[in-house]
């Protein structure tokens, strides 16, 4: 048995349209506003998420920075004969933290591509999955 999926599609966008209709009727204002404010949303997320993506960049920046000053500070202990235990667990929490930072700026930074690229797409995901929770 061959499914059409422009039909699923078309029927799923149907469900959806009435389920808007019916949270504009409730809320007094039309299924196209709320179809706005759905979208406006998305540029916001991807504002935020962008934000914070430089954030973590400029973050992993000055961590790595820190890491190859620590790695200097070990590497006289060393020459000194001074104990470089304390250095060596800063290096390590260091890198740790860079790579917390890299990988949380990664995340927010696709988020930030797909919602820069299309809105409509991120608030048709988030109107439906709100109007599941809803119904």
């Amino acid at each position: 048995m061959f499914v059409d999926g422009s039909q699923v599609t078309q029927n799923i966008t149907n469900e959806i349209l009435q389920r808007v209709d019916v949270l504009s009727a409730k809320l007094g204002t039309t299924a196209s506003h709320i179809w706005d404010v759905y979208v406006t949303q998305g540029k916001v997320e991807a504002i935020r998420d962008s934000v914070v993506l430089g954030i973590c960049l400029i973050a992993a920046t000055g961590l790595v920075l820190l890491a190859k000053s620590l790695h200097k500070k070990i590497e006289n202990c060393c020459n000194n004969g001074e104990d470089e235990l304390g250095y060596v667990i800063a290096t390590v929490l260091t890198i740790i933290l860079i790579l917390f930072t890299v990988i949380t700026g990664l995340v927010h930074g696709y988020d930030a591509m797909g919602e820069w690229l299309n809105p409509q797409y991120w608030a048709f995901q988030h109107l439906t999955m709100d109007l599941k929770n809803l119904f």
